[in-house]
């Protein structure tokens, strides 16, 4: 739909996939991992990163809704901002309140909005002439910090829990019993 320029249904099509998608994550969270490198890769981050990615390009349909449904310079950057917002909103959830994080998620969200950033360094000169350099520079610079904002919290976060993880094994191992014998 989205290649027909069929943006509405599309998007309507987007949000019932992305809804699909938390569900199976939100599921999966339930169910205690089994520990292993296989549980994680195969079962769990195919649908955490699908889901991670159709935050993503549900936020950039919705700009590309706007695109298509206006003129305004101004609204279409309105509808950018509301977007960076929601995508911020959703990867700090996950990173810092969400119990049990799940970082593959918000990578995604991180490379699309390096994607962005990227993309605003040469800009076409429609977009230039409609938007204005200083519209377009504030939208870089605020893709391209949330990006290294959303990779520096997941980077603290991972380490946090592979430190967590391994304090977790050295307070399971019981003491070893020492006898009186032992210490003449």
């Amino acid at each position: 739909l989205f290649s027909y320029e069929y943006f509405f249904l599309s998007s309507v099509f987007m949000l019932f996939t992305l809804a699909s998608l938390i569900t199976i994550v939100s599921k999966q969270s339930e169910i205690p991992p089994d520990g292993t490198i296989q549980d994680y890769w195969l079962l769990r981050a195919p649908f955490s990163i699908h889901c991670g990615w159709i935050m993503f390009y549900f936020a950039l349909e919705m700009n590309l809704l706007a695109v298509n449904h206006t003129k305004k310079a101004w609204t279409q950057i309105e509808w950018a901002i509301v977007s960076l917002a929601y995508l911020t909103c959703t990867a700090i959830y996950i990173l810092i309140w969400k119990r049990t994080a799940d970082v593959a998620i918000v990578l995604p969200i991180a490379w699309g909005t390096f994607g962005v950033a990227l993309e605003l360094t040469d800009p076409t000169e429609k977009i230039n002439k409609t938007f204005g350099n200083g519209s377009l520079t504030t939208i870089q610079v605020t893709s391209a910090t949330l990006c290294g904002g959303i990779l520096c919290i997941a980077i603290i976060k991972v380490t946090i829990m592979i430190f967590a993880k391994h304090a977790e094994q050295y307070e399971d191992k019981p003491e070893p019993k020492r006898d009186n014998y032992s210490q003449v």
